[in-house]
């Protein structure tokens, strides 16, 4: 496992910095590059794992960073709606093999549904927010 951990791109903290949204004893919340929609996040474990094997503590801090989460989202997109999803598995679309869990606001009112965007061009096509544009959302989401 220490070997997969040397190539994980989750677990290079140094990669993802400027991404952080904020972490807990157990979790980073990142905004990720990828444009799915607004109010879009992925929460990990510091822990290298890549199923959802997390101890109970572990569950505890996810829980905690979903109440976070959830303010950011009704704070900054006027949203109390949400998708939680996590893929296990190659063939369930898992292609980091760190667990995380993507998280995405969604209102009535959205222009279009992120799902589908992520189904239909998967995320290698989407748009990528560029390093200053992460800077700035993530600095308006710490300064919450």
């Amino acid at each position: 496992m220490e070997q997969n951990k040397v190539l994980c791109l989750l677990c290079s903290k140094d990669d993802f910095l400027h991404q952080i949204v904020f972490e807990t004893p157990s979790f980073y919340v990142i905004l990720p590059r990828k444009k799915i929609g607004n109010g879009y996040f992925l929460v990990f474990p510091k822990r290298h794992i890549n199923d959802f094997n997390l101890s109970s503590d572990e569950f505890k801090d996810f829980s905690l960073c979903m109440e976070k989460i959830k303010k950011l989202f009704t704070d900054y997109h006027k949203s109390v709606d949400y998708n939680l999803f996590c893929n296990i598995g190659y063939s369930a679309g898992q292609h980091i093999e760190h667990l995380h869990f993507h998280v995405f606001s969604r209102s009535e009112n959205e222009e279009y549904n992120p799902l589908n965007k992520l189904n239909k061009e998967g995320l290698s096509r989407s748009g990528q927010l560029s390093e200053e544009e992460i800077i700035t959302l993530v600095g308006k989401y710490k300064n919450s």
